[in-house]
């Protein structure tokens, strides 16, 4: 007697699989229909805005506070020897930073009152017998760009960038000066106080 393999049943299992899984697919269909449609749609969304910042390490200033003699300036009658936009010679003075490490740049903004006539310049201390019609200009020296940068009243910038810091101590070249801006001045003391704070970029 000659012995056959009954290969039937095993087709027969694998058709009845697939038609199982084809039922299972169809089933899912038809319940996803019977769905109620609210429950798909969109009915309102909301938008969601990030904000923030990555910041780096900075440099701290290690300079004491220091005063500032821009000169004394005399003026003839009305003060017209001394009309708008006349300027007096600039000052230079420093500011030291310490840098723990290199590739620390050295940021922040010189706080002061803005002058009433220009809101980039500092505006003179308003105490009794104090000049009047002039503000104090200041400027620092960029060594990357070789050349001096106006720096505006509270306004942050950048002093020395990563690039150009050192580890240890680090140099800021600053100067200032008077500016008329009125059509005249008046004479007086004709002192400001300015702050330079430190800020992380």
């Amino acid at each position: 007697m000659v012995m056959h393999r009954l290969r039937l049943p095993l087709c027969i299992n694998d058709q009845g699989s697939l038609f199982m899984k084809h039922n299972l697919n169809l089933f899912v269909l038809f319940f996803i229909s019977l769905m109620p449609m609210n429950v798909m749609a969109v009915d309102a969304y909301i938008k969601v805005n990030f904000t923030g910042s990555i910041k780096g390490e900075t440099c701290s200033i290690s300079s004491a506070a220091q005063g500032v003699d821009l000169g004394m300036w005399f003026l003839e009658g009305d003060g017209s020897n001394f009309p708008r936009n006349s300027v007096t010679d600039w000052v230079e003075f420093d500011l030291v930073f310490n840098c723990s490490t290199v590739n620390r740049q050295v940021s922040g903004a010189l706080e002061g009152t803005p002058a009433a006539l220009d809101r980039k310049l500092f505006e003179l201390d308003q105490t009794e017998g104090s000049a009047s019609g002039m503000a104090i200009q200041v400027e620092a020296y960029s060594p990357e760009r070789k050349r001096w940068e106006a720096k505006n009243a509270n306004e942050v910038s950048t002093l020395i960038s990563a690039a150009g810091t050192i580890s240890g101590t680090n140099t800021v070249q600053l100067r200032a000066r008077y500016k008329q801006l009125a059509n005249s001045a008046t004479p007086g003391t004709a002192n400001a106080s300015i702050t330079f704070v430190v800020r992380n970029n």
